[in-house]
C-alpha cells in the first residue's frame, strides 16, 4: 500500500467518524421530533376533552331545571292541602326564586347548546306559560280562597301538562347532546390514532431518505476534489476573510478573494505578502499576536484587534480564527477573519442595557430587603409593646408607655405602608387629579403644626414663613399637594440633627391668567445630599447610598412620589444641597385663586393692633396683612420694646398680639407686665407654632385667645370672632366643634369584629349611643327598625359578606322615610384612593374616612358636613 493510499484511507476514516456523529445527531432530531408529536396529540386530545365538556353545562343546566321544576310540583302538593294566605305567601315567595334559578340556567342551555331544532325555544316558551299560569293559580288562591278541588281541577288543566311537555323536551335536549358528546369523542380519538400512525410512517421515510442520500454523499465526495469543493466556493462566496497557510508547501497557500473588502487591499497585492494588512494592526495588537504564534503549536486560538480601514478610515473590529487542520498529512493553518465591529458594539450596547436592568433589579432587591427591615421594625415594637402591657397588666404608667410607643408603631408602619401603595399606583398610571376647592391655609397650619411637634422632639429649630399674597382659599389637588409638602418636611426632619434648623417658605411666585403659582421651599441644616446623587434620590426604590436606610431607615419612595406627583400637577421641584451643610428643596405648583373673606367688617371698627413678634419674616408678613385689613397698628421685634410701647400709650390698644417664643425675654413675663401696665381692657392673642400644647398650659391663661403661626388673614378674623367684647358682626363662618360626636345616637356597620370593637369603643367615650350590626343586610334590617330620626350617623364599611356597604347605602337613601336623606352616612375603608372616595360620595354618603380610625378624623368630618364645606379624606 503507498503512501497515497494511506492518506486516502486516513481520510476515509476521519469522514466516517463525522457521519456516525450526523447520524447520532439526525437520530436524536428524529427522536425529539417524534416525541413532539406525541405531546402535541395528547394536548389535542386534552383540549378535545376541554371542548367536550361544553356540552355537559348543558346536561347540569337541563338536569337543575328538571329539579327545580320538580320542587315547584312539590310546593303545588303542599298548596293543595295548606292554602292559609301565610303558606301562599312563603310558596310564591320560594316559587319565584326558582324562577329565577330556572332563568339564569335557561341562559346557560341557551349559550352552550348548538343544535338548531328548535327545542331551547319550545322548552323556555312552556316554562314561561308555566310560571304565567303558577302566578295566576298563586294570585287566585290568596284573593279567592281556592280550596283543594279548585286548586286541583286548576292544576290538572292549567299547569301538569306543561310539566309533561318540559320533562319531554329536556329529555329530547339531553338525548341530541349524549349523541353529540360520544361523536365528537370517538373522531377526535380517531385524528389521534391516525396522527400517531402518519408519525411513525413519516420518521422511517425521512431515515430511509437520509440513508439514500448518505449514500449518494460518499459517492460524489470520491469524485470532487479538495480544491474545487472547498477553495472556489469559498473565496468567491463568504464575507470573511480566509487565510490558508500550507507550512508544507507554501506553493498551495491560498486567500479568498473576500479578504480585498475587508482588508482594503487588492487580492493581487495580498498573494505577495501580508505586510499591507500587518502595517494597519495596532503595535501592541502585532506584539500580542506574534507571542500567541510563538507559543502555541498545533492549537486553535483566536484573538480581536483593532485595524485601521485604508479607504473607510474606520476602524474596526477584525476577529481572527486559527485553526491547525491535517489534510492528507499536511500541516495546514486556516486562519478566518471576520468583521465583528456591530456585533461588539451590539455585545457592548446589550451589556450596559444588562448592567442598568441588574441595577434596576439589585436597587428592587435592595429596596424589598429594606422593606422587610423597616416593616418588621414597626410591626416587632408593636408585638413586643403588647407584651410588656399584658406582663405589666397593673402598672398603669408602663401600659400607657406601651400604649402610646404601639401608637407611634402604627403609625410608622402606615406611613410605609402608604408609600408603597402610592408608588404602585403611580408606576400603573392609576393616579387621578382631582382639583378641588379648599382651604390653603387649613393646609399650612395642619403641616406647620404636625411638624413643629416632630422638630421640637428632636430638638430641632422649626419655622413657617408666608411670603406676599398668599391666598387663604385655592383650588387644586389638596391630597397630591400635601403629600408632596409631608414628604419633603418629614425628610427634612429625619436627617436633621439636633439643634439643626428647617424651614418651611411658602411663598407667591407669579401670578399669569387664571394660575397663582405658589413656591413651597423646604430647607434644613441637616447631613446634605452629593451632587452627582441628585438625580439618583428622584428614582424609585434608590436612596442616596446604603448607609441612608442603616442610619435613617425609610422606603426610598417619599421624594420620587413627591415629584412624579408635583409634575402629576403641572408643576416642577428642584434641589440644592451641600454635604455637611444641608438641603433646599423647591417646589413649584399652579393652583386657582379663590376669593377671601369678606373685609367689610372693619371699615366702621377703629381697632389698634399691637405686635411683638422677633421674627422678621412675621414682622414683614403682618404689614401686610393690617396694611390689607385696614386697621391701625404696630409692630415690634422685641418684648421690652412692646412693654415700653404699653407703658407710653396704657389706653391705645385694643388687641396685643404675641409669640410665644420671644428671643429677648420670656413671652409670659411679657404678657405680664403688659396687663399690669395697660389701662384699657387690653386684649392678649398669644400666637406659636404650637398652640394646641400650649392651650392646655395653665401658665398661658392670662391669654384671651390663641392663634396658629403663620397668620393668614382669615385666622386673625376668626380669632377676633371668637373673642368676647369684640363685636365684628361675622356673618357664615363655621367652627369646629369638638363635642360634636357627644350624645350622638349612631350605628356602625362593620363585619369584622375586631375594628367593630375598636370604633365602638371609641364612640362610647366620645359619649355616644351605640348599635352595632354585622353586614350590611343586618344594617339595613336596624335602620327600619328604627324611629324617624332615631339614628344621627350611620358609620358603614364598605367590604362586607352578604350585603356590602355601597348597596346598603343605596337601600337606606331610597327607603319611603322621612330622615333617609338627613341621616349621615360615613364611609369606613381600608379603600383609601382619590376614585375610592369619589365612589362613595356618588352612592350617597357624606364622606369617607380611611382605616385605621382616628376619631380626630371623624371629628374633623363631621364638623366638615355639619358646616357644609368640601370634606377630605385624612
Amino acid at each position: 500500500m503507498n503512501n497515497s493510499d494511506k492518506k486516502y484511507m486516513k481520510k476515509s476514516l476521519k469522514n466516517n467518524k463525522k457521519i456516525i456523529i450526523l447520524w447520532g445527531v439526525l437520530l436524536l432530531f428524529l427522536a425529539l421530533y417524534y416525541y413532539i408529536i406525541m405531546f402535541n396529540m395528547n394536548k389535542l386530545m386534552h383540549q378535545v376533552d376541554l371542548i367536550v365538556r361544553r356540552p355537559y353545562e348543558v346536561l347540569v343546566s337541563t338536569d337543575k331545571i328538571n329539579a327545580e321544576i320538580d320542587k315547584i310540583k312539590v310546593y303545588n302538593e303542599n298548596l293543595k292541602f295548606n292554602n292559609t294566605k301565610e303558606n301562599v305567601k312563603h310558596i310564591s315567595k320560594d316559587i319565584e326564586n326558582i324562577y329565577a334559578v330556572v332563568e339564569e340556567e335557561f341562559l346557560g342551555v341557551r349559550d352552550f347548546y348548538d343544535a338548531n331544532d328548535g327545542n331551547i325555544r319550545k322548552l323556555y316558551n312552556n316554562f314561561r306559560e308555566l310560571r304565567d299560569n303558577e302566578n295566576i293559580l298563586l294570585k287566585n288562591t290568596l284573593e279567592y280562597d281556592y280550596k283543594y278541588k279548585e286548586i286541583t281541577k286548576y292544576m290538572n288543566g292549567n299547569i301538569n301538562p306543561y310539566f309533561t311537555t318540559i320533562d319531554d323536551l329536556v329529555d329530547k335536549i339531553q338525548a341530541k347532546i349524549d349523541n353529540k358528546v360520544h361523536s365528537f369523542y370517538m373522531n377526535a380519538n380517531d385524528i389521534k390514532n391516525l396522527s400517531q400512525s402518519i408519525s411513525v410512517i413519516m420518521f422511517l421515510i425521512i431515515v430511509l431518505c437520509m440513508i439514500i442520500y448518505q449514500v449518494s454523499l460518499n459517492r460524489k465526495n470520491r469524485i470532487i476534489s479538495y480544491k474545487n469543493s472547498i477553495f472556489d466556493t469559498i473565496s468567491k462566496n463568504i464575507t470573511q476573510g480566509l487565510f490558508l497557510h500550507n507550512l508544507n508547501d507554501p506553493n498551495e497557500n491560498f486567500i479568498s478573494e473576500s479578504s480585498e473588502k475587508l482588508f482594503g487591499v487588492k487580492h493581487e497585492d495580498l498573494l505577495k505578502g501580508y505586510d499591507l494588512v500587518v502595517n494597519n494592526i495596532d503595535k501592541k495588537d502585532r506584539e500580542e499576536i506574534t507571542k500567541i504564534q510563538n507559543d502555541i503549536n498545533k492549537e486553535n486560538w483566536e484573538y480581536t484587534f483593532d485595524y485601521n480601514h485604508p479607504i473607510s478610515g474606520e476602524t474596526l473590529k477584525i476577529k481572527m480564527s486559527v485553526n491547525y487542520v491535517d489534510t492528507n498529512g499536511e500541516d495546514v493553518w486556516l486562519t478566518v477573519y471576520s468583521d465583528e465591529t456591530d456585533q461588539i458594539l451590539m455585545q457592548e450596547s446589550l451589556k450596559n442595557a444588562l448592567e442598568k436592568a441588574e441595577k434596576a433589579n439589585d436597587a428592587k432587591s435592595e429596596f424589598l430587603s429594606r422593606m422587610s427591615h423597616e416593616i418588621r421594625t414597626p410591626l416587632n415594637g408593636i408585638i413586643g409593646m403588647v407584651t410588656l402591657a399584658r406582663e405589666n397588666i397593673n402598672n398603669k404608667a408602663k401600659e400607657i408607655d406601651c400604649i402610646n410607643k404601639i401608637s407611634a408603631s402604627s403609625k410608622h408602619l402606615l406611613v410605609l405602608i402608604n408609600d408603597i401603595l402610592d408608588m404602585s399606583k403611580i408606576e400603573s398610571g392609576k393616579v387621578e387629579i382631582k382639583y378641588k376647592k379648599f382651604g390653603f391655609r387649613n393646609f399650612v397650619e395642619s403641616t406647620t403644626g404636625l411638624f413643629f411637634s416632630q422638630a421640637k422632639e428632636k430638638g430641632i429649630k422649626f419655622k413657617s414663613v408666608l411670603e406676599g399674597n398668599i391666598p387663604s382659599f385655592v383650588k387644586g389637588d389638596y391630597l397630591h399637594t400635601n403629600q408632596i409638602i409631608v414628604n419633603l418636611l418629614s425628610n427634612a426632619v429625619k436627617f436633621t440633627s439636633k439643634g439643626g434648623e428647617i424651614t418651611n417658605r411658602i411663598s407667591l411666585l407669579k401670578e399669569e391668567d387664571s394660575k397663582t403659582w405658589i413656591r413651597f421651599e423646604v430647607s434644613d441644616t441637616g447631613v446634605g445630599i452629593e451632587e452627582k446623587n441628585f438625580e439618583r434620590i428622584f428614582n424609585p426604590f434608590e436612596q442616596e447610598d446604603a448607609s441612608v436606610s442603616y442610619n435613617y431607615g425609610g422606603t426610598g419612595l417619599g421624594l420620587p412620589i413627591a415629584k412624579r406627583f408635583t409634575e402629576m400637577l403641572g408643576g416642577n421641584i428642584s434641589l440644592k444641597s451641600e454635604i455637611g451643610k444641608g438641603s433646599t428643596f423647591t417646589v413649584d405648583i399652579p393652583f386657582e385663586r379663590m376669593p377671601e373673606p369678606s373685609l367689610d367688617i372693619f371699615m366702621d371698627k377703629q381697632l389698634d393692633i399691637l405686635l411683638i413678634d422677633s421674627m422678621p419674616e412675621t414682622l414683614e408678613r403682618m404689614d401686610y396683612i393690617f396694611d390689607t385689613m385696614g386697621v391701625f397698628y404696630k409692630c415690634l421685634g422685641r418684648g421690652k420694646d412692646g412693654i415700653d410701647e404699653i407703658k407710653e400709650n396704657p389706653n391705645k390698644y385694643d388687641i396685643c398680639i404675641v409669640y410665644d417664643d420671644l428671643e429677648d425675654m420670656d413671652a409670659l413675663e411679657v404678657i405680664d407686665k403688659i396687663k399690669d401696665t395697660a389701662e384699657s381692657d387690653i386684649k392678649i392673642i398669644v400666637s406659636s407654632y404650637d398652640t394646641i400644647d400650649i392651650m392646655d398650659d395653665k401658665r398661658w391663661e392670662k391669654a384671651d385667645a390663641f392663634i396658629n403661626k403663620p397668620m393668614f388673614i382669615s385666622s386673625i378674623i376668626d380669632v377676633l370672632y371668637g373673642m368676647d367684647d369684640i363685636d365684628l358682626n361675622f356673618e357664615d363662618i363655621n367652627y369646629k366643634n369638638e363635642d360634636i360626636l357627644n350624645g350622638k345616637n349612631v350605628l356602625i356597620v362593620e363585619d369584622n369584629e375586631l375594628n367593630m370593637e375598636i370604633l365602638r369603643e371609641l364612640l362610647l367615650l366620645q359619649g355616644c349611643k351605640v348599635t352595632c350590626a354585622a353586614n350590611g343586610e343586618e344594617g339595613v334590617k336596624a335602620f327600619e327598625r328604627s324611629k324617624p330620626y332615631e339614628f344621627d350617623i350611620i358609620f358603614m364599611d364598605i367590604r362586607m359578606p352578604v350585603m356590602d356597604g355601597y348597596k346598603a347605602t343605596k337601600i337606606i337613601r331610597s327607603l319611603n322615610r322621612k330622615d333617609v336623606e338627613s341621616v349621615i352616612i360615613i364611609a369606613i375603608s381600608a379603600n383609601a384612593f382619590e376614585d375610592d372616595i369619589e365612589k362613595s360620595i356618588k352612592l350617597g354618603m357624606n364622606a369617607h374616612i380611611s382605616k385605621p380610625i382616628n376619631i380626630g378624623n371623624l371629628i374633623d368630618s363631621l364638623n366638615n358636613i355639619y358646616n357644609k364645606k368640601d370634606t377630605y379624606e385624612q
